[in-house]
């Protein structure tokens, strides 16, 4: 999963063998934010919702 992340431009992480998004963003002051997603847990609840 963190291969075809990767190919797609993802930024991929991983930390403990647990594989993550890593998501820049900025807060309304400008400061820098960056937050990590578990991709197998995204994948997981993706399937649930899509079934």
């Amino acid at each position: 999963m963190a291969d075809i992340a990767r190919q797609e431009g993802f930024n991929v992480e991983t930390i403990d063998s647990n594989v993550f998004f890593v998501i820049r963003s900025f807060s309304p002051s400008g400061e820098e934010v960056l937050s990590k997603v578990n991709i197998t847990r995204f994948a997981e609840a993706m399937a649930r919702a899509l079934t």
